[in-house]
């Protein structure tokens, strides 16, 4: 086997390990932001390299819903804004949930949650990172 074919197809059972779990970030309740359901801001100042994922970046988004959001359990948890740490990589193009705190209307912790299964996500904050921090790698 040539050495370029090893790398080749580490490239693609990486990618595939990325991207054909979706079901997984569902099954843990980790619902995907919405294009027109709140504010989303991009925490540009956090932005880091990632240490689980070589070569990726980190970047935290603040999510502020119109309504509500339903954070159970513990039961009867309603969040007024979220603070979620995507990992994200422009070469291959993907976006991962790793770390989600929901807040009440003060800024206190409500939930603090970690991704147990990584999945490539395409929710609008992720679309939105990809778009501000991979713009090099955009086609014309």
């Amino acid at each position: 086997m040539q050495p370029g074919h090893v790398s080749t197809l580490a490239f693609y059972a990486w990618t595939m390990a990325f991207t054909s779990a979706p079901a997984a970030l569902h099954a843990a309740a980790w619902e995907s932001i919405p294009a027109s359901s709140g504010i989303i801001v991009i925490e540009s100042d956090s932005l880091a390299f990632s240490n689980p994922l070589v070569g990726a970046g980190g970047v935290w988004v603040r999510y502020t819903p119109t309504l509500a959001i339903d954070c159970s359990p513990p039961r009867g948890c309603y969040a007024n804004s979220q603070r979620i740490y995507y990992n994200f990589s422009c070469v291959p193009r993907y976006a991962v949930v790793v770390e989600r705190i929901s807040m009440d209307l003060n800024g206190a912790v409500l939930k603090r949650e970690r991704a147990g299964n990584y999945a490539a996500t395409n929710d609008e904050a992720a679309k939105r990172i990809l778009k501000e921090f991979c713009r090099a790698w955009e086609r014309d």
